[in-house]
């Protein structure tokens, strides 16, 4: 007998002795894993990035100048960061789970059905906006044309509260829809994450308006935009597999 056949178990031969579950036990004599049982330690590891990042671009900000290129890479507001790349796989991740569950939803429920499926496309147009910066090209020319300065001086937070409040409306029924403690997980992500994207951004724009954009205040505001940007995608990707562990057809 090899050291492979000794660790099987097979249905009707179970010389072991013992009431398994022989389909789970593999050649090696591991029992698979539950998804819950791996989905847990990745969103551990998601967290911890998170904020190993953000206490590293903290520590440059009061530090003084790092030798290059890591004041680039640890910068949350560059494009091209580590922070910034992690922003854009969370929020890939999250929209991707997002339609999976709406096309795992019967079409017979059109509101969840389709509901999954619009949020899920949201979230992957506010992923790719994260890696294209298309908001900034607009907050460009909508402070050339009005002119807008102080709390506006980042013109485009003044589409995005109208967007938010539409998107909101819109998205009444299909919330109303979800178990209680989604509904929870996924208000306290979008809270989060537009206290940030929106409220946080606004007092940095007083902020450049005021000619302080070198400035550690500045340095500092901008993080912590940043920081509720990513714990609110945190928030909704652990809303997410908690839901997914609730209602496994999903």
């Amino acid at each position: 007998m090899t050291p492979d056949e000794r660790f099987c178990v097979y249905p009707g031969n179970d010389q072991t002795g013992l009431n398994m579950d022989w389909h789970k036990v593999t050649a090696n004599g591991w029992a698979d894993r539950e998804p819950s049982q791996l989905r847990a330690p990745l969103l551990t590891a998601a967290y911890a990035t998170w904020a190993v990042l953000l206490c590293l671009h903290l520590l440059h900000t009061l530090s003084g100048p790092w030798p290059a290129p890591l004041p680039r890479l640890l910068d949350p507001n560059e494009e091209t960061s580590i922070y910034t790349w992690l922003s854009v796989l969370m929020l890939g991740i999250a929209g991707l789970l997002m339609l999976d569950i709406g096309f795992r939803t019967p079409k017979s429920d059109r509101i969840l059905h389709w509901g999954w499926i619009g949020v899920g496309l949201a979230v992957l147009a506010v992923s790719a906006d994260e890696m294209l910066m298309i908001h900034e090209g607009v907050a460009v020319r909508l402070h050339e044309h009005f002119q807008w300065g102080g709390y506006l001086r980042f013109a485009w937070v003044v589409p995005a509260i109208l967007v938010v409040a539409l998107g909101g409306l819109l998205a009444l029924p299909f919330l109303a829809r979800l178990p209680r403690s989604t509904r929870g997980w996924m208000f306290a992500a979008a809270v989060v994450f537009v206290v940030g994207a929106v409220g946080i951004e606004m007092i940095g724009g007083k902020l450049w308006d005021d000619g302080m954009e070198e400035s550690l205040a500045y340095a500092l505001v901008s993080g912590t935009e940043e920081a509720f940007e990513g714990l609110g995608v945190l928030i909704l990707l652990g809303g997410l597999l908690r839901h997914r562990r609730m209602d496994p057809g999903s």
